[in-house]
């Protein structure tokens, strides 16, 4: 099967109206008058001790028991949940800036800015009959790298290697942490502490651990408990996210009270105090009607942001941003009108299908809540040049108007005074565009992945995953998108897939920082004529051909 030949990358203007006068960046708290269109807020505070645990290791992933397995899927069945809202919205007519030829891997070419695929590595977990096993077809996949140890997660599993993904050894979400483990696992390298962390939802609880950089059996954690964070204990905690600042950690989720509606919440950590593995003080702050908050990757000068475009307000025309000085208890906010886009919530008709009917509507589940974060400072190429840093956010928007299929949205916001600059909106018009996250590296580029499928007329594509870089070497049309893993059909049945995602990731490739690694799946088969299918979990790492060397060196180190 071949790749579709382009996507398109459009730019709008930001003619979005602020809702405040905004306070520069670093400056002191806002003014009274601000907050009054604003908001502003004291986070709560809690303490809990550490446990520390030696994982059991395999060579093969441990194969849950049918117990476990029937609880996982019974919690995935209500993961991600999205309460509905109100139909689309009236889209702003786009500004077409043309299309994008994906780039092949370039590893011949010496030309600095050639885009080099490093390498692709496939993790050998594949499953049972349906996706019954280790990997699920909502397979969630999350890494982290230092260097030549990389350790993934997904939806059912945990591998690490200690050799740049040439083999891997397993450990066992099921049992690790104690028992009840469902489905969502986000994991973060923080490269000052040579530190991974490993955020896990159990049914009752979330689980932050944390392991050294180069031993990743030994692992220290804290329970996190609905009524831990001031809720309810009967509360659901859904959708997590997680990001390193300076000097804290921060997760964040979606709480659904027993008693009906919805919030999210943000709670953060003290890096050292986890590293020491001691009792820690903690913090945190929820709002109700929100949704799925994102923290930004980079943000290590002492101030986190996060946002979300599902508030209170108006959804399909508006933003909310967050941020938080580490060194205070009061976190404040912003909200903005941006460039309407049509909402989508499940079953909303949105359709990923492809046109003949052969690639079923495989984003059927999903919505358009806040998938990626991030704060780039350094060289900055759209939208227009500017001195400071920029914080970044994606989402997913509904087909219509200039896109025939579903496609993801980018929007920024200028740090040094929190102005909307406007958007950039990933679409294709031979397919679906899906879950885009994003990450800055060292220079304030951005790399990102998102998933594509569909196709037009009798072509059809099966979802699979691409990756992609935004820098000074792609200021215009074309952008640097590589369609590196395309979906498979299975030669047996290929069913009536309705859901995927629910996200990947992508992260700047540590120590160094230069190139990026992000997370893929697509669909494999075994087995036949048992119609044996499962979901192939992979991690690209991805740059510029500048930056060899400095891959070469940190991949054995």
């Amino acid at each position: 099967m071949t790749s579709p030949r382009w996507l398109t990358w459009h730019a709008l203007v930001g003619i979005g109206l602020v809702l405040v006068m905004l306070l520069p960046a670093w400056s002191v708290p806002p003014s009274a008058a601000a907050v009054s269109a604003g908001g502003r807020a004291a986070a709560f505070s809690g303490t809990l001790p550490g446990r520390l645990v030696t994982a059991r290791v395999s060579s093969t992933p441990p194969a849950p028991t049918p117990e476990q397995m029937r609880v996982a899927e019974e919690l995935m069945a209500k993961a991600n949940r999205s309460p509905q809202v109100a139909g689309p919205l009236a889209e702003v007519a786009p500004q077409d800036l043309g299309p994008a030829v994906p780039s092949p891997a370039g590893t011949g070419s010496k030309v600095p800015g050639t885009y080099t695929r490093f390498r692709v590595t496939a993790l050998p977990v594949g499953g049972i009959v349906g996706g019954s096993s280790y990997s699920s077809f909502v397979n969630e996949p999350s890494t982290a790298v230092n260097g030549k140890f990389v350790f993934q997660t997904g939806n059912w599993y945990a591998g690490y290697s200690v050799d740049n993904g040439a083999t891997w050894s397993y450990l066992n979400p099921f049992t690790l942490f104690g028992t009840g483990f469902c489905c969502d696992q986000v994991v973060v390298y923080d490269p000052s502490r040579d530190r991974v962390f490993w955020l896990l939802q159990f049914g009752d609880h979330l689980a932050v651990a944390n392991a050294a950089g180069t031993n990743l059996t030994a692992w220290c954690y804290y329970n996190f408990y609905p009524a831990t964070i001031g809720q309810l204990s009967n509360t659901a905690l859904d959708y997590n996210e997680m990001a390193v600042g300076r000097d804290n950690l921060y997760f964040t989720t979606n709480i659904f009270p027993a008693a009906g509606g919805y919030g999210a919440e943000i709670v953060r950590l003290p890096l050292d105090g986890m590293a020491a593995c001691g009792s820690i003080g903690f913090n945190y702050y929820a709002q109700t009607s929100n949704l799925a908050w994102v923290p930004v990757i980079g943000a290590n000068q002492g101030r986190m942001y996060w946002g979300t475009n599902w508030t209170e307000m108006t959804k399909g025309s508006t933003f909310r941003v967050f941020w938080w000085d580490e060194n205070s208890g009061t976190l404040y906010w912003y909200s903005y009108n941006i460039n309407a886009f049509a909402f989508m919530t499940r079953n909303s008709g949105q359709n990923c299908a492809s046109q003949d009917g052969v690639v079923k509507n495989w984003c059927q589940f999903s919505d358009s809540r806040t998938h990626g974060g991030a704060l780039t400072r350094g060289t900055q190429v759209r939208p227009p040049a500017t001195a400071g840093g920029l914080v970044q956010f994606t989402f997913d928007v509904k087909q219509g108007g200039f896109a025939p299929f579903p496609w993801s949205r980018r929007v920024y916001f200028r740090e040094s005074d929190l102005a909307y600059l406007g958007d950039a909106n990933l679409y294709g018009s031979w397919g679906a565009i899906q879950f885009l996250d994003i990450a800055p590296n060292a220079r304030g580029d951005i790399g990102y992945v998102f998933a594509w499928g569909g196709g037009t007329g009798t072509t059809h594509y099966f979802p699979g995953t691409a990756v992609g870089i935004d820098d000074q070497y792609s200021p215009s049309q074309p952008w640097t998108n590589d369609f590196v893993l395309p979906g498979v059909k299975n030669p047996c049945t290929y069913g009536g897939l309705y859901r995927w995602g629910d996200y990947l990731t992508a992260r700047p490739l540590d120590p160094a920082a230069d190139v990026w690694v992000a997370t893929g799946y697509t669909i494999r088969n075994v087995n036949c004529p048992n119609s044996g299918w499962f979901a192939q979990p992979y991690n690209v790492v991805f740059g510029r051909e500048r930056d060899t060397n400095s891959y070469n060196r940190w991949k054995a180190h």
